[in-house]
């Protein structure tokens, strides 16, 4: 399978890439900005990115990829947070609400006549 322009699979892989780079922003962010101490506040930032993501992203492939993306980028950048998985948990509760944010929104099935 190749990966000419506009078939499916060159899609969600620039979808992967773009929501893993606003995850990798997102880490950046943390990095420079909070405290080396501080395990929470990375994790909820994450956790806000990747939901905003989800709710703008309609490919469930893609959203699952950013996520495990955002599990691993953030036991990687924070230390200590491979030893805390209930922190962890939230980066995917983050994906879920996402998700179901755009559930929400997409407009209901009219019944037939």
């Amino acid at each position: 399978m190749s990966l000419t322009h506009g078939s499916s699979a060159s899609r969600l892989v620039v979808a992967t890439a773009r929501g893993m780079a606003l995850v990798a922003a997102v880490a950046l962010v943390d990095a420079l900005l909070l405290g080396p101490g501080d395990l929470a506040a990375p994790v909820v930032l994450n956790a806000v990115a990747v939901g905003v993501h989800a709710a703008l992203v309609a490919d469930r492939r893609v959203v699952l990829a950013v996520t495990a993306g955002a599990v691993v980028l953030a036991v990687l950048v924070v230390p200590g947070l491979a030893d805390t998985p209930g922190y962890l948990i939230l980066i995917g509760f983050g994906a879920a609400l996402g998700r179901g944010q755009r559930w929400m929104r997409a407009p209901a099935a009219v019944p037939g006549p």
